[in-house]
This record gives structure tokens, sequence and C-alpha cells, in this order.
């Protein structure tokens, strides 16, 4: 381990070489969780051996080399691309931390590093919808999309109705959609979000 360790870290700064080691190590712990798997499906009787591949590994099924996978997703898009279809329960639930040395002095590079970060991390958590609303439903609809500080309202041309904007969690906004449509919102759209700041 130590070997590979090193000649795959030769020449990298010491971040990068601790980048290279974490997914090392998360790559390991996947092949420790995916072992543990099947060895609680043998205790249900279920044969199934255990082969690291690298790289796509979406395709080996259609190219006969396995019968089902194991593999980190985020959203599952690529398995669906493929034609496959996740089965069980989840592996691990993983998050990405950023840690800082207690008491590093003061960086305006990093402290903006840190905060695009944190835009693309809430970028992921939620997405951003827009709709038309009756004025006569609005506080109702504010409600249920009450957005960060407040929703955006845009004046349309009929003066009954408003155009409005907030980001809502991702988790969940398809229920915030239907609660906006039922009360009589029109033209609901959901937009991903790429990134943002000052949250």
């Amino acid at each position: 381990l130590s070997d590979g360790i090193n000649t795959g870290t030769r020449g990298l700064q010491p971040i990068h070489a601790a980048i290279a080691l974490s997914a090392l190590l998360a790559l390991l712990a996947l092949m420790r969780m995916i072992r543990a798997y099947n060895h609680d499906l043998a205790a249900r009787g279920l044969e199934a051996s255990v082969i690291r591949l690298d790289g796509a590994v979406e395709i080996s099924i259609q190219l006969g080399v396995a019968d089902a996978i194991a593999d980190v997703v985020g959203s599952g898009r690529t398995l669906r691309q493929h034609d496959l279809v996740p089965f069980g329960d989840v592996l691990c639930d993983s998050e990405g931390v950023l840690i800082e040395q207690a008491g590093a002095p003061e960086d305006p590079a990093r402290n903006q590093l840190v905060e695009r970060i944190r835009g693309i991390v809430f970028a992921q958590q939620n997405i951003m919808l827009d709709y038309d609303c009756p004025r006569s439903i609005l506080a109702d609809a504010i409600k249920v999309t009450p957005g960060i500080e407040s929703p955006t309202l845009s004046p349309l041309a009929d003066d009954n109705w408003v155009a409005v904007r907030a980001m809502v969690p991702i988790k969940g906004h398809n229920d915030v959609m239907d609660a906006l449509a039922q009360l009589g919102a029109k033209a609901i759209l959901a937009s991903n979000i790429r990134s943002c700041r000052a949250l």
C-alpha cells in the first residue's frame, strides 16, 4: 500500500498528495463495504463474487463482465443512461468536509475558495422555482416558497398577476410545485442553480 501511495504521489504538492490519499482510502473503504455486503448476500444463500473495476463500471454489465455493480453515484443519471436500476439499500451515504487548521492566520484567497465551495454545495442542495401567481393567493404562495430572505416579485402585464422567484430545497421540490399548483399558481418552472454567493 505504501509503495503504491509513494509512486502515485511522487512530485505532487502536499495538498494534492492528501487528496490522492483520501481517494485511495475512500476506494479501500468502498471495497470493504462491498465485501461486507457480499457476506450479507452469502448469509441469505446468494452466491456472488466481487471484482474490482476501474473507470466506467456501468458498461461492465453490457460487456458481460458483471451481473450487478456497486458504484459511487450522485444523481444516478449515468446509471439511467445505461438502463440500470438501483436495488437494495444504499451502502453508504457520504459527504465532503472541508477542515481548517485551528488558529490559521486570515487568508483572503482561502476565504474566497471556501465561499466558492459553499456556494456550489448550497446550489446543489437547492433549486430555483419561478411561477406566475394571482395576487389573490400571493400571501399563501409566499408561505410555500419563502426563499432565502424573501422571494423576488415582478409585476406582469396583467395587474392581477405577479411573477415569483424563490430558492427551495431540492429535496421535496416536487411537493412544493404541487402545492403551488393546488393554490392556483401557473407556469411553475424548476431550474438548477450552478453556484451562488452571500448566503
